[in-house]
């Protein structure tokens, strides 16, 4: 119960925020562009996104203030993982996650099964997705959970098999036009 007021506290709004409301300063706007709509290039209104470095950074100052925030360590997974192409400390985050205590049942698997995903899809490392998927088999063994962990385990096997790279086989040449060679009357003469 103490962990999940933690987690609600971590994502209040900070006091300077709250007490903003009332005395919010003028924001003063540069005039912009006139007739927009008759331009002949459209305008590009969409917001600079934040570099993945930048993300993970933020991330990591709110989880160093609130360490048992669950939500911001699965994001800085995602950050980790998607944004700076760096799987194996996406999966250290999810291996913090899953060895936090008093965590529900659901989010362990769930966590888990991401690792498996995170091993196949961007490692390629099928033994460490099947030794995770064991895991969860072990951790909640007469869960729905474990049948699913089992069933994606026999997938796993074809999923690998269906990913090694097969031989390339080259074909004959043959003749494009077979049987449409020349005009009746020269297959006539052939004959």
């Amino acid at each position: 119960m103490a962990r999940d007021a933690r987690q609600r506290i971590a994502h209040l709004a900070d006091p300077s925020m709250l007490l903003g409301r009332h005395d919010r300063p003028t924001i003063p706007l540069p005039h912009g562009e006139e007739r927009i709509g008759l331009r002949d290039t459209p305008v590009d209104c969409r917001p600079v996104e934040q570099s993945g470095v930048e993300k993970a950074g933020a991330l990591l100052a709110h989880l160093k203030s609130h360490p048992d925030d669950n939500h911001a360590r699965e994001e800085l997974a995602r950050v980790y993982a998607d944004d700076c192409q760096r799987p194996e400390m996406a999966i250290a985050e999810l291996e913090e996650l899953v060895a936090m205590p008093n965590q529900q049942p659901k989010q362990v698997v769930h966590w888990l099964n991401t690792i498996a995903d995170m091993q196949v899809r961007r490692q390629g490392n099928h033994a460490g997705a099947a030794t995770t998927l064991q895991r969860v088999i072990d951790l909640f063994p007469n869960a729905a959970a474990a049948e699913n962990a089992r069933s994606r385990l026999n997938l796993l096997r074809l999923e690998e098999r269906g990913q090694k790279k097969t031989a390339a086989v080259t074909l004959g040449e043959y003749e494009q036009r077979l049987g449409l060679k020349g005009s009746r009357a020269q297959r006539r003469e052939e004959r």
